[in-house]
């Protein structure tokens, strides 16, 4: 009786292979769908002042909803796919049960077995059916983290980022901060055509600080990329101590370096999560001691201002440096421009670093902010290998060395006094931001109580309100689903009575 209720498994196995791999290819639309209407989502409420500036509403609007409109329309498509699988097998499900108790009849007729006999065997394969069935979501869940972790899975499996080192390993090796670019020639890959470098070739001794200065896409931050080893270059060599830069393990290599960024925002740079200070300095280096956070932080010049802070810390224990423990807020919302930039050169800072990058770090604060973090970049400057690419050149007249570049070569090289003596390129870019204005800058940090409003629940159900029709044929329909069972059960009483 067992084999003959199980008869009709192998249709509800080959229907849930079959409807797996469609669910998984409209899952991938879906998901690509929605992936593309949160990036444009996240990008429009970053700025959202450029998009009302343009009056670009109602076309990020449409475009929003043009994304969000095919992932709907592929969430119809897996439902209605959906409800026919599950419909079939509950026919089929429903269908065994029917010759199940036929054959069992048939039996009890023939004296092979008694209605009690017929009823234990029906139930304890119906139970086992059951507990398989309870994996059936699972399976859908992990079907969907596979699409979900593809792209993931990708990177970690990279060739390149599969040599780990421990901490321990890491502060035992030896940097000088030597800087070679060796004729050093690059493209990137979406644009191969396009030449960024073309043979530049600079030298870095250490403890020096250099500076990189040209117009934009000349190659400045491309040699960043480089250094952090995002790109390989196309030829020549980057040497660091004289050793090509492939031949230091990855982590081993970024770790001795620190970089800072234009935007605190930015991710793998100065990401300012939202917890506190002190946990966002430590990303830097997650085994640093206090002491270690302290002094990063007064090099920073960020001491005085996280003392002055309010209360707001998340700490419970008395602790004389407890304003290091105040919420910074999501991307560091509680705080000014200036104030998490500071942080962020601490955040460098407190993994000691050998090279230091400072790309355009103090280029979009206004000029009182930038006068505090440009004095806590020199500070950062002593006793490290550092190299600075600039917009305003008013922050590099004291580099050891500055580098002119254009259309991705060495146009000409010295410190400020000699250059601006030759009355050549960097004389020019000079004289040019002469005559800019100041950059005013809007401190205002709105606070998280004045993003976050208050929805109560009903105001949430009335956004529902154009598929009100549709939720009441679910309600309905899940009433008449939910009711089955119970109705199989008294059916099937009343067969056991009849009996």
């Amino acid at each position: 009786m067992t084999l003959v209720i199980l008869s009709l498994a192998p249709l509800i196995w080959l229907i849930s292979i079959i409807s797996s791999k469609i669910f998984r290819k409209l899952f991938v639309q879906e998901l690509r769908a929605y992936e593309r209407a949160g990036t444009i989502a996240e990008e429009v409420f970053s700025n959202v002042r450029l998009v009302f500036a343009f009056n670009g509403t109602e076309h990020e609007q449409a475009r929003y909803e043009k994304h969000i409109d095919t992932a709907r329309k592929q969430g119809i498509k897996k439902g209605a796919i959906a409800g026919i699988i599950i419909g079939s097998m509950y026919f089929i499900l429903f269908g065994s049960h029917a010759l199940a108790f036929w054959y069992g009849n048939h039996l009890i007729k023939n004296e092979d077995y008694d209605i009690a006999n017929v009823i234990f065997v029906f139930f304890a394969v119906l139970v086992g059916i059951f507990a398989l069935g309870q994996s059936a979501p699972y399976r859908e869940s992990i079907n969907q983290a596979k699409v979900a972790a593809a792209s993931v899975w990708d990177i970690l499996s990279s060739d390149e980022e599969n040599t780990w080192t421990s901490d321990e390993e890491i502060s035992n090796v030896n940097f000088l901060g030597k800087v070679k670019f060796d004729n050093v020639f690059f493209s990137y890959p979406s644009r191969s055509d396009v030449p960024v470098l073309n043979g530049l070739s600079f030298e870095a001794t250490p403890g020096q600080t250099l500076a990189l200065v040209g117009t934009s896409g000349c190659g400045k931050s491309t040699c960043m990329h480089l250094l952090q080893q995002f790109y390989k270059p196309t030829s020549g060599q980057i040497l660091f101590d004289d050793q090509p830069i492939e031949h230091f393990d990855l982590q081993q290599l970024r770790h001795k370096i620190g970089v800072v960024n234009q935007e605190p925002v930015i991710i793998n740079a100065q990401v300012l999560f939202s917890t506190t200070i002190l946990k966002n300095i430590q990303y830097g280096q997650s085994n640093a001691t206090f002491a270690d956070i302290q002094e990063a932080v007064i090099a920073a010049n960020a001491h005085n201002f996280i003392m002055s802070l309010p209360e707001n810390c998340i700490s419970h224990v008395f602790c004389p440096f407890q304003k290091y423990d105040t919420i910074v807020g999501e991307r560091g919302a509680q705080l000014s421009g200036g104030e998490r930039q500071r942080i962020a050169i601490a955040r460098a800072l407190v993994r000691k670093p050998i090279l230091l990058l400072l790309d355009e770090a103090s280029s979009a604060l206004d000029n009182q902010s930038e006068q505090t973090v440009q004095q806590a970049l020199e500070n950062a400057s002593k006793d490290r290998t550092t190299i600075i690419i600039a917009h305003r050149l008013s922050t590099v007249r004291h580099a050891d060395k500055i580098i002119v570049i254009d259309k991705g070569m060495v146009i000409e090289e010295g410190n400020h006094e000699t250059l601006m003596k030759r009355q050549s390129n960097y004389y020019n870019l000079v004289k040019s931001q002469a005559f800019e204005e100041p950059l005013e800058t809007d401190d205002y940090q709105p606070q998280l109580s004045e993003l976050t409003p208050d929805w109560p629940s009903l105001a949430i159900l009335k956004l529902n309100r154009p598929e009100i029709l549709l939720i009441l044929i679910g309600a309905f329909t899940s009433i008449f689903n939910g009711g089955l069972e119970p109705a199989s059960s008294i059916l099937l009483s009343e067969i056991i009575g009849v009996g």
